[in-house]
C-alpha cells in the first residue's frame, strides 16, 4: 500500500518540491522544516582532527604485515572520516603506483 501524505499535495503550487525550486523562496516553507524534536542530534561533539591523514604508500607496497594492517587502517578512517588524504611515498617508491 502506497504512504498517504500527511498533507494534500498541490501540483504546480509551490507545495511540491519541483516547483519550490522553480520559486527560488528567500525561506524554506514550513512544511519541508522538521520539528526540532524531530531532528538528528550527535551524541558527542566532533572534534576535527588538527591535521589531514597522511599514508604512507610505501608502507602499503613495501612493508612488513604489521606495518601494512596499520597503514590500512589509516587508509581506512581517512577514507571513512575525511574522503581523502594526503600521499607520503620515499624516494624508492614507483609513482606508477598513483596512477
Amino acid at each position: 500500500m502506497a504512504p498517504v501524505p500527511i498533507s494534500p499535495i498541490n501540483v504546480g503550487h509551490i507545495d511540491d518540491v519541483q516547483e519550490l525550486r522553480k520559486a527560488r523562496p528567500a525561506t524554506i516553507p514550513e512544511r519541508f522544516v522538521r520539528d526540532m524534536t524531530e531532528r538528528p542530534t550527535l551524541a558527542t561533539a566532533l572534534q576535527p582532527p588538527d591535521t589531514v591523514p597522511i599514508i604512507d604508500f610505501s608502507r602499503l607496497v613495501k612493508g612488513n604485515k604489521d606495518e601494512y594492517k596499520s597503514e590500512m587502517l589509516q587508509l581506512t578512517r581517512a577514507c571513512e572520516e575525511w574522503g581523502f588524504f594526503q600521499v607520503q611515498v620515499d624516494i624508492s617508491f614507483s609513482p606508477f603506483f598513483l596512477c
